[in-house]
């Protein structure tokens, strides 16, 4: 539903990460949308901000980015680098959708101040239980 309330049309281009629960994935393509994946950053498991830049170029024509939405997943309580997926999205003019399902609690330093992870982006997926797969957007 948070996709879709962003605007995601069928067909729309919607990255996200490979390392995470099938319902991320399943979410876009519930949207209508064509998950693409960026690869994450070894350290962190999150997202790669390079990896991410380097995709975003590829997918950049004319000063025309076919990429629609960005779907960061904060992994095992560690939330994605919010800060530089915002500035990419102003760039890129993509909105973001945050899966929090595996980060309740966990906080972002921006420059606004302290964050909690799942409130930067345009819209956010939670879970109550860690054992129960995601069934909401929004």
């Amino acid at each position: 539903m948070a996709l879709m309330a962003v605007g995601i049309q069928p067909g729309d281009n919607v990255v996200t990460v490979p390392m995470t629960f099938i319902a991320t994935g399943a979410a876009i393509v519930q949207a209508g949308g064509r998950p693409m994946f960026v690869d994450i950053d070894p350290e962190t498991g999150n997202i790669s901000i390079p990896e991410l830049r380097k995709f975003l170029e590829s997918k950049t024509r004319h000063g025309y980015c076919s990429i629609r939405a960005v779907v960061p997943v904060h992994l095992y309580g560690l939330p994605a680098p919010m800060n530089e997926i915002k500035e990419l999205a102003n760039e890129f003019k993509f909105k973001i959708v945050e899966d929090a399902c595996q980060a309740h609690g966990a906080r972002i330093a921006t420059s606004a101040g302290w964050k909690r992870a799942g409130t930067i982006g345009e819209r956010r997926m939670l879970q109550l239980l860690s054992r129960q797969k995601p069934r909401r957007m929004g």
